[in-house]
């Protein structure tokens, strides 16, 4: 689900706290991230501010990494998956 930038930008701030305090590794997040989906638990795909890249985090740190190397690639998968629908 597409989230609000209100709630992105409270999730990030949020998950950099985390980052900050130790309670999360930069293995599974950095700060640079900004989640703009969501699946409802927990777990975000998130644009690098830094790269442009799409990365999904996984909170149990199982799935985490690079998911598309550009927004507009994560669009257009996006966008084929409703055709197959």
């Amino acid at each position: 689900m597409l989230m609000s930038f209100e709630n992105a930008y409270e999730t990030r701030l949020e998950l950099n706290e985390y980052l900050e305090s130790g309670d999360l590794d930069d293995d599974n997040w950095q700060s640079s991230w900004l989640p703009f989906t969501e699946n409802g638990g927990g777990n975000y795909m998130c644009l690098s501010l830094e790269t442009g890249e799409i990365y999904y985090f996984d909170k149990y740190k199982t799935a985490t990494g690079l998911r598309f190397s550009t927004f507009d690639g994560w669009l257009r998968n996006l966008i084929d998956d409703y055709k197959r629908i």
